[in-house]
């Protein structure tokens, strides 16, 4: 069945987005399947190195496509077809840096790399976002990993926790 994206903005408002590029649900008679993963404490990352993170919790997993034991940073599809990719990445860093999220295939390539630029608040309680969507054709056996990065300095922690740093994919065609 369809299925949305949904997350909290800056504000606190929680926001849902259709995985379609174009607004409309995913149905019909393609096999709908996905997985959502995330972190359940928070992660380490070092200045000025990206990072690939590791997801140690499932929403759900509707074919194996995520193993918290063996190789946690990967969503890996047994398919070939059309999928979308979802990320997101939070700190609660009062730091005027760069932040940057890219999608990884095969642990080599990058996807789609994604930059923004903090301008520091002397309220720290808000919690900087990088998030991406990226829709693409796959082959089975093709895995997908999240890299953070961050430039404040030292190191500074990817936020843990349902719903506040994440990594999703669903079949779409």
């Amino acid at each position: 069945g369809a299925r949305v994206f949904v997350f909290k903005d800056l504000s606190g408002i929680i926001q849902t987005i259709p995985f379609k590029a174009d607004g409309t649900a995913v149905v019909g008679s393609v096999n709908n399947t996905g997985c959502s993963v995330y972190h359940s404490t928070t992660q380490s990352v070092n200045t000025a190195t990206w990072t690939t993170l590791t997801w140690d919790s499932e929403n759900f997993d509707d074919d194996t496509y995520h193993s918290t034991a063996t190789n946690p940073s990967r969503i890996t599809v047994n398919f070939t077809g059309r999928i979308q990719l979802r990320a997101a990445v939070a700190d609660l860093t009062n730091s005027s840096t760069e932040r940057g999220l890219r999608f990884l295939l095969n642990g080599l390539a990058t996807i789609m790399p994604i930059f923004t630029h903090y301008v520091y608040s002397a309220n720290n309680t808000i919690n900087k976002v990088v998030a991406g969507v990226y829709e693409l054709d796959c082959s089975s056996g093709d895995y997908f990993e999240i890299q953070w990065y961050q430039a404040t300095t030292g190191a500074i922690n990817a936020l843990g926790g349902n719903g506040v740093s994440f990594f999703q994919m669903t079949r779409i065609k």
